[in-house]
Formats: structure tokens, sequence, C-alpha cells
């Protein structure tokens, strides 16, 4: 039996369309779903000065999701500090979460680190998400920000800045043997 070419490609072209379609459209189901079970502690902001009085801003937040869940999210977080004196700096990190044993408890504590230098005072915005990166984008599952819409909004007004922040973040995942013991309630 012999189909025309007239036949099969509308057909191929009308397949594809609704496998695509329901894909993209799965992605946010999926990214809803997504947020019924995953979530992102407020973050607690304080600054510190090291040992060589250099001075950094702390942020210091936590994820949680079911501990079975399997997903493996990333942090991200874009800041903006502004000096006294008017000057701009800027910058973002993309920490993945840690490493898991089998007693992982499905909560990991984040602690991000900025080094601000000889700023004095600065005043800071910043994006705080919690997602998954793809290989064009990052997916916000949940998010906090302070004084600022976005992450873009700051990456987009300091995208001529050469004034970087620099930025270190380290997680660590909760296991059953990290847990507090259970306390008594006083009454």
């Amino acid at each position: 039996m012999h189909i025309g070419k007239k036949f099969i490609v509308p057909v191929i072209c009308m397949a594809a369309f609704t496998i695509f379609g329901q894909g993209a459209a799965n992605v946010g189901k999926s990214v809803e779903e997504l947020k019924k079970y995953i979530s992102l502690g407020a973050p607690v902001v304080s600054d510190f000065r090291d040992k060589k009085n250099q001075k950094f801003a702390l942020i210091k937040s936590s994820t949680e999701q079911y501990k079975d869940m399997g997903f493996d999210g990333v942090l991200r977080l874009t800041v903006e500090l502004t000096g006294s004196e008017g000057e701009v700096w800027y910058g973002q990190i993309l920490k993945p979460q840690g490493k898991r044993r089998p007693d992982y408890l499905g909560k990991d504590d984040w602690v991000l680190t900025i080094s601000h230098g000889q700023l004095k005072y600065p005043k800071m915005v910043y994006a705080l998400d919690y997602g998954y990166q793809t290989s064009n984008a990052f997916v916000v599952i949940d998010q906090r920000l302070y004084k600022v819409e976005s992450a873009d909004e700051i990456m987009t007004r300091n995208k001529d800045s050469k004034n970087k922040l620099e930025i270190t973040a380290k997680t660590k995942p909760q296991h059953e043997t990290d847990a507090p013991a259970d306390d008594e309630t006083s009454q």
C-alpha cells in the first residue's frame, strides 16, 4: 500500500506539535506540582568581620522537601550592594545541593557569604531562588525577594558593571544522625 507524502508530512507535524505542546504544558504542571512539596525558608541576614578585619554579609536559609522525593535543587543568590557613597556592586552564585546519604531528612541548610570589602554601610537588595537549571534557563520553584522584583532585574541593571562581588556558598544536608534529639516541652 502506498501512502502519499502529502498525507505523511502533515501527520508527523501534527504528532510533533501534540507531543511538544503537551511537554510544554507538563513542564508548567511539574513546577506547580514541585511547589507543593518543596520550600525555601526565610533568609536571615547578618554582617561579620573575619580575622583579617574584612567585611562580609552573611545570608542563611534552608530548603525542605519530602525526604524520599529525590529532587536535587540549585540555590541561586543574586545580590546588589550599594555603599554610602553610591558605589554599586553585584554578584550571582548558583550552588547545587550537597550529596545525600540514605538517612537524608529532606532539609538542607545553606550559608552564603558575600565579601563587600571597603563598602561603608552597604544597602542590600537580593533575590534568593531555589529551583533547577536547564540548558538555557533557571527554573524557580520558590524564592525570597528583598527590595527587588527578580534576579533578572539586578542582572539587567548591572550588565555593564565591572564591580562584581565575591560570593561563596555552602550547603549541609541534614541527616538522622545530625538531627537534634527530641526535647521535652516545658509547660
